[in-house]
């Protein structure tokens, strides 16, 4: 049996960096949904425009997801 040890360091790439915080990025969505302007124009208190713009995308995904399954509360019974 392999040591944990032994599989870190078989770990080829190094770990991502910590993304920011979710209340950051949430207000960070919230500003640029009310505001209407590019992405590229985000504030840089948010983070990196990229980044924000990437954490939407997944988001959508996942609100899709839920309303595609009934599980947002919000359709008709």
């Amino acid at each position: 049996m392999v040591g944990r040890p032994a599989v870190a360091a078989l770990r080829t790439r190094p770990k991502a960096r910590p993304s920011s915080g979710n209340r950051l990025f949430l207000h960070g969505l919230l500003h640029m949904v009310h505001v209407r302007r590019p992405w590229r124009e985000t504030h840089g208190r948010y983070g990196k425009w990229r980044s924000v713009y990437i954490r939407f995308r997944r988001f959508g995904v996942l609100l899709i997801a839920l309303v595609d399954l009934g599980l947002t509360g919000t359709g008709s019974t």
